[in-house]
């Protein structure tokens, strides 16, 4: 199933790297049923499929550039890597998986650590992905912040966009709390 419309929400003003902003999330609708989503009150839930992994594998890449404009994206924490078994048994140093695939990755699934991607120094904007839900979590510095819902129609792609409100103390990653 594709994805159906694009969700989003405010979640107000927290501070990242002593800098004040606006933390905004962002996820495709339909998603897989995940009791996380459904305890915060989402109730949009089906299987999804490769059409929706490739659209929401091109919100990421749209998000990723959006939000270079601000620097360079640079991946704070352990960078997911490639192990190709031929190299496990030579112990050659693994690939870094392209950023949008270590994104996608973490969003999908809860094994691996989160994901942090902050844009610009000092930073001006972040993403954030974690638990493997595929929410990106989005801070703006105060003065990127006014631009958001002009990113969010491009980055939507012809989808409609529907702000949510969720419980979100049940969804948002402790590090994001502050």
């Amino acid at each position: 199933m594709p994805i159906e419309s694009v969700r989003w929400g405010a979640l107000g003003d927290r501070t990242y790297h002593d800098e004040r902003g606006c933390l905004f999330a962002l996820w495709p609708e339909p998603v897989d049923h995940d009791a996380c989503f459904e305890s915060a009150g989402f109730d949009r839930f089906a299987d999804t499929d490769r059409a929706w992994d490739a659209e929401f594998a091109i919100i990421i890449q749209d998000l990723l550039a959006t939000l270079a404009v601000h620097g360079s994206p640079v991946v704070t924490g352990e960078p997911l890597v490639q192990h190709p078994l031929i190299g496990r048994l030579f112990r050659k140093r693994a690939p870094r998986l392209p950023l949008p695939e270590q994104i996608a990755l973490v969003a999908h699934d809860d094994q691996f650590a989160p994901c942090h991607v902050d844009f610009g120094s000092p930073v001006r904007a972040a993403i954030h992905v974690s638990d493997g839900h595929p929410i990106l979590w989005v801070w703006l510095r105060r003065d990127v912040a006014n631009g958001w819902p002009g990113s969010l129609s491009a980055l939507a792609r012809g989808h409609t966009t529907i702000e949510t409100t969720l419980r979100w103390e049940v969804l948002v990653p402790e590090s994001l709390l502050t």
